[in-house]
């Protein structure tokens, strides 16, 4: 059933916004499907349009709480015939509603991961995801190359940084880095 989706909708309240940021994070991060996070009022007002527009490739999640479903169960019972829709409920309520919604979306990862065949917790990573996760928070690309200091110079030709000082490997003036190259 959600094995056949590339995107899901997450739906949720108050109560069920952490556990929809932890699977928008872990399935997308991990490559194992698009989510698109929701409250159920912001979906009602126009985030729908996405499922109208591709129903073929397009499942829900939804995360229910105590407080949220009557709400909950009018959304699924409006929903097109054919979506695929898996609920995550809690009798619980406040932090405890909170953590049950996050750990039932814990496991739901991983069950979307064991159906796309990506462990989540180790994903694999392509070549330019390496380095983008590398390049630290100075790594400032100006047009295709970086402006990066080399090891053999004292000093950044451009602004005098001494890529030799600890902890100083890329010029870090924001002049220097918009500077052409």
């Amino acid at each position: 059933m959600m094995s056949d989706v590339s995107t899901i909708v997450v739906l949720h309240d108050a109560a069920g916004k952490p556990a929809a940021a932890d699977l928008e994070s872990k399935l997308v991060e991990s490559g194992v499907r698009n989510v698109q996070p929701a409250d159920y009022r912001n979906f009602a007002h126009g985030r729908h349009n996405w499922i109208g527009k591709h129903p073929q490739d397009t499942g829900v999640i939804m995360l229910t709480s105590l407080r949220c479903k009557r709400l909950a169960e009018s959304t699924a019972g409006l929903l097109p015939p054919g979506i695929p829709v898996v609920r995550l409920n809690t009798e619980l309520d406040g932090y405890a509603g909170m953590l049950s919604l996050l750990i039932q979306g814990m496991c739901a990862v991983g069950e979307l991961g064991t159906q796309s065949g990506i462990d989540p917790g180790r994903p694999g990573v392509a070549e330019f995801g390496r380095k983008l996760y590398g390049m630290g928070p100075y790594g400032f690309y100006v047009g295709a190359r970086m402006h990066d200091v080399s090891d053999e110079k004292e000093t950044c030709e451009r602004c005098g940084v001494n890529p030799k000082a600890p902890g100083s490997r890329h010029c870090d003036s924001t002049e220097c880095w918009l500077l052409d190259p």
